[in-house]
């Protein structure tokens, strides 16, 4: 079991393939990755998240742990890796080809507690439909990511709606695609809705999802992050 004790952060992982105590987010979500019940948390203190891993001790069904070692198919679904804005238009034309299937980009904006969300449809090249709205939460954390699944969301809603068999995501949060098929598991109320969201469309359409650069030169992108932020900049008006 690794440790590491220097740094603001500590990220525990209590089932993954290296169960530890890690000073990076990425070195923690490779440990989980694979996992479809991989189970992680980061505290400010050692001591709290050394108490989190011996908290932890049960009977692990190391079995199980190597069937989903060896579990890749979540890979097809979920892409890692940021790609270049060449690669990403070779990608979204490709998609383009399937004639079944629609491509969103989505961003998200968060300002007190509004949650901002924008959503960019593209075809061939050209963006064919735009989405965005706001709501307001009270008395959540998180309002960022928030604003990134009601993104998600929307996006996912609206090929269901246009009677579509696939949709790929374009975003620039590494944890969405990961947390949508259960490879991150964050015990919160907001996480499990999320899931719960992504396991109900799954029955109407597949889901995918491609992680970019954000705050790129990829015009869509910028203007799903445009659609969030101007409704932020419309409540820090008023």
């Amino acid at each position: 079991m690794r440790s590491y004790v220097m740094g603001k952060l500590f990220y525990a992982v209590k089932v993954g393939r290296e169960p530890g105590i890690f000073r990076k987010q990425k070195q923690a979500l490779n440990q989980v990755r694979d996992f479809s019940r991989g189970e992680w948390c980061r505290f400010p203190t050692f001591e709290q998240a050394e108490q989190y891993l011996r908290e932890s001790v049960c009977n692990i069904d190391y079995d199980w742990l190597i069937r989903e070692r060896n579990k890749k198919w979540y890979r097809k679904k979920v892409s890692f890796e940021e790609l270049s804005f060449f690669d990403e238009l070779a990608l979204t034309q490709e998609y383009s080809n399937e004639e079944e299937t629609i491509i969103a980009y989505t961003d998200g904006s968060a300002y007190k507690d509004y949650a901002a969300y924008g959503v960019v449809i593209v075809k061939d090249q050209q963006v064919i439909h735009q989405i965005s709205g706001i709501k307001r939460i009270h008395n959540q954390k998180s309002m960022s990511l928030i604003a990134e699944i009601l993104a998600v969301e929307a996006s996912v809603q609206y090929a269901i709606e246009q009677q579509k068999k696939k949709i790929a995501i374009f975003h620039d949060l590494s944890t969405l695609g990961l947390a949508a098929y259960g490879q991150v598991h964050i015990n919160t109320i907001l996480y499990r809705d999320y899931q719960q969201f992504i396991t109900e469309a799954l029955q109407h359409i597949d889901i995918h999802f491609v992680k970019v650069k954000g705050h790129s030169e990829n015009p869509y992108n910028n203007l799903a992050d445009q659609l969030a932020k101007d409704l932020i900049n419309k409540k820090k008006k008023k």
